[in-house]
C-alpha cells in the first residue's frame, strides 16, 4: 500500500503544474496529418482552426465517431451553430441536413468561399440537382439564379415550404418583382401576385422568353384567359366559368368522356379531376403534366416502397419506359389501368417469349384464383424480389404454387 500511495502523492502535487503546460494542438496534429495544410491556408477558416483547438471537434485519442469526432457531426455542429440545429423542427429538411451531413456542403477546416462551403453557390448544389446544370445552359436565366445565389429564394437548411422555399407562394417573388401597373398590364389584370408565379413561370431558367415553361395551353398562349376564367375584376376572379371537367370537356371532349365512362377509372373515378395532373397554363413537357410523369404518378403511386414500406420494388420496368406505355393514363377497359389485356401489353416488348412454353389464356386458369393464365400470374410490372420479376423463386417456389402435386 506504502508503494502504491506514495506515487499518487507525487503525481496529486505535480497535476496543477501538468495542468498548466500549453501543448501546440494544431502543431502536433500536423506532425501526421499534413494533407490539411491547403485547408489551414484558405482564405476562410473554422473558428477552432484558427485557435488551434483541434480538441474543440476532436478527441485525440479513441471515439466512437469517424475522424475521432467527439459527437455525431449534426450534433457537434449544433454546439456552436445553435440556430442551424433549431431548422430541424421546421416542416421541410434538405435532405444532407436532415441526415447530419454537414460536410456535405461545408468544408470543416477551411476552404475558399463563404461560410466554408465546398464549392461556391449554384455548382454546389449542382453535385446533387443534376437539373441545375441543364438550367445554366438556358438562354434566359433568373437573375439570382445566373448569379448562383440559390439562397436568395431557398433556405439551404429547412424550411416550411416546399421546395425549400425561403417564402410561401408569390410572396419571395413579390419582393423583388414590384406588382405596379406594368406588372398588372402583363397579367391583363388579373391579381396573379395572390398565387404561385411557378405555375406558369420556371423560377430557374427557361429558353422562352419570360421564363415561361416551354408548353403552353393555346387559351393561355394566345391570352384568352375570360375562356376559361371569370373577369379579371369579380369577386373570384381565378373561379372557372364551369366544374372543370365540363370546361376541359369543351375542347378535350374524347378525354374526358373516356375518363369519365372507363370500366377502370383513373383519378375522375377517385374524385379528382383535370388540374390534379395537369397544369392548365404551362408546362416543361408534353401533355402540360406538372411533374415529369413518373415524378408525377408517384405523388400516389409509390412502388419504390418509401411511403408503402414495401421492400424489393421498383419505379420502373425496364429503361426509358414511361408509366404510360403500359398503362391508361385516363382509366380504361383492363384492370390496373393496362392499356390491353396483359399478354398483349407485354408481347408489345417481348415479342418472343413463352411462345412455345407455358400455356396461358383463356383455356389456362391459374388454380390460385381461377382466372386466366397471363404474364402476371409468374411475373410483377414493379415487383422484383426476383430475377425476371419473378414474383417467387423461379427454382421451385413459383412453380410448386399451382402444381402443388409437385411439392414433394
Amino acid at each position: 500500500m506504502k508503494r502504491l500511495l506514495l506515487p499518487l502523492l507525487l503525481l496529486a502535487a505535480w497535476a496543477p503544474a501538468l495542468a498548466e503546460v500549453e501543448i501546440d494542438q494544431l502543431g502536433t496534429c500536423l506532425v501526421c496529418h499534413d494533407n490539411l495544410q491547403d485547408a489551414l491556408d484558405a482564405t476562410v477558416k473554422h473558428d477552432p482552426v484558427v485557435s488551434g483547438d483541434c480538441t474543440a471537434c476532436h478527441n485525440p485519442h479513441v471515439s466512437r465517431f469517424a475522424s475521432l469526432l467527439l459527437d455525431r457531426p449534426a450534433q457537434l455542429c449544433g454546439e456552436c451553430h445553435a440556430d442551424v440545429l433549431d431548422a430541424r423542427e421546421r416542416a421541410v429538411q434538405h435532405e444532407p441536413f436532415a441526415d447530419g451531413r454537414c460536410v456535405d456542403c461545408h468544408q470543416p477546416h477551411g476552404g475558399d468561399h463563404a461560410n466554408l462551403l465546398a464549392r461556391e453557390g449554384a455548382d454546389l448544389c449542382a453535385g446533387c440537382h443534376a437539373n441545375v446544370t441543364a438550367w445554366q445552359g438556358m438562354a434566359v436565366q433568373h437573375m439570382p439564379f445566373e448569379a448562383g445565389d440559390c439562397s436568395t429564394c431557398h433556405e439551404p437548411h429547412a424550411s416550411d415550404h416546399a421546395g425549400l422555399a425561403a417564402e410561401a407562394g408569390s410572396t419571395g417573388c413579390t419582393t423583388c418583382h414590384d406588382v405596379d401597373l406594368a406588372f398588372r398590364s402583363a397579367h391583363s389584370g388579373y391579381p396573379v401576385q395572390d398565387v404561385a408565379c411557378q405555375t406558369c413561370h420556371n423560377p430557374h431558367a427557361s429558353n422562352e422568353a419570360g421564363l415561361f415553361r416551354s408548353a403552353r395551353h393555346a387559351p393561355f398562349e394566345e391570352g384568352q384567359c375570360t375562356d376559361c376564367h371569370a373577369l379579371p375584376g369579380s369577386d373570384d376572379p381565378f373561379k372557372p366559368k364551369q366544374p372543370l371537367q365540363q370546361l376541359c370537356g369543351e375542347c378535350h371532349a374524347e378525354v374526358v368522356r373516356e375518363s369519365l365512362d372507363a370500366s377502370f377509372p383513373h383519378v375522375s373515378g377517385g374524385g379528382g379531376n383535370c388540374v390534379t395532373c395537369h397544369n392548365p397554363h404551362t408546362a416543361d413537357g408534353s401533355g402540360l403534366l406538372n411533374e415529369p410523369q413518373q415524378a408525377l404518378c408517384l405523388n400516389c403511386h409509390d412502388p419504390a416502397g418509401s411511403s408503402s414500406g414495401h421492400e424489393g420494388r421498383f419505379v420502373s420496368h425496364g429503361d426509358g419506359l414511361e408509366c404510360s406505355t403500359c398503362h391508361a393514363p385516363h382509366g380504361g377497359e383492363h384492370p390496373i389501368l393496362f392499356n390491353d389485356e396483359p399478354n398483349v401489353v407485354c408481347a408489345s416488348c417481348h415479342s418472343n417469349q413463352h411462345t412455345v412454353a407455358h400455356p396461358m389464356g383463356k383455356d389456362s386458369a391459374d388454380p390460385r384464383n381461377q382466372q386466366w393464365m397471363d404474364c402476371l400470374s409468374c411475373h410483377g410490372l414493379h415487383d422484383a424480389p426476383h430475377p425476371k420479376y419473378m414474383h417467387r423463386a423461379p427454382d421451385r417456389e413459383l412453380c410448386v404454387s399451382c402444381h402443388r402435386n409437385k411439392s414433394r
